[in-house]
């Protein structure tokens, strides 16, 4: 696998951005990026971007047969990390991939933090293709892939309310005045998911962020643009 340039692609120059297409019912060929590479379908790389939430890792990936290959990364899928003190990474959009023999391609994954006190990736973090979440986060992450409106911070948080057991009310109490209908539709979607498992926790004590922390995260929280859209580096 051609390892020496595509991560400065990945981070250095003018990304090419596509939104994968989706399989249809007359191309429904796509298959689980998990079962490609078990066949030895695939090499892939998983690289860290610099960041914990949103467009946080790239994908290189290389078709090793001698035909094309029609490969999906699903959202729901938890991406395991190498290093058992980095985060694992919840996909929360699909990614679709048409892949000629021997093609070597790119992509941008768009996915959470699932391990909240764990250290965020960095540059050089990397990761496993790992296995589907459980079924609440994997009903999240759907949620999510189909709802593209909400703030970054926001849904952060709403994935920490489902793998971290983070009271659910810090989905809105960060939440800019703007935002805060957007955080109250998250917020009734999350207490959904979750009460399938019992009670919901509301509030938290004692507070998981010093107070230099909370304020540096709020002006993350309330700065993040929407964006939600897994793409390809050309």
């Amino acid at each position: 696998m051609k390892k020496s340039s595509w991560l400065l692609t990945a981070i250095g120059s003018v990304l090419v951005v596509t939104v994968p297409a989706k399989p249809t019912s007359a191309n429904n060929k796509f298959i689980s990026i998990e079962k490609a590479l078990k066949k030895g379908a695939v090499n892939m790389d998983i690289r860290g971007r610099g960041g914990f939430s949103g467009n946080c890792l790239t994908l290189a990936i290389v078709n090793t047969t001698g035909d094309s290959g029609y490969y999906w990364v699903e959202a729901g899928r938890r991406l395991h990390s190498n290093d058992t003190s980095t985060q694992d990474i919840l996909v929360t959009k699909d990614i679709y991939i048409p892949i000629a023999k021997n093609q070597e391609k790119h992509y941008v994954i768009f996915g959470f933090c699932c391990n909240e006190h764990r250290h965020g990736p960095g540059l050089t973090s990397s990761y496993t293709v790992g296995t589907m979440a459980n079924l609440k986060l994997v009903k999240l992450a759907r949620y999510l892939s189909k709802h593209a409106n909400f703030k970054v911070g926001l849904m952060q948080d709403a994935v920490w309310v489902i793998s971290d057991n983070m009271p659910i009310d810090e989905i809105k109490d960060l939440a800019s005045d703007r935002d805060k209908a957007s955080a109250d539709s998250l917020t009734n979607e999350v207490a959904s998911i979750k009460s399938m498992g019992g009670p919901v926790k509301h509030k938290r004590t004692p507070h998981r962020r010093t107070d230099s922390d909370n304020s540096e995260y709020v002006e993350y929280k309330r700065s993040s643009t929407i964006c939600n859209i897994a793409y390809e580096i050309n």
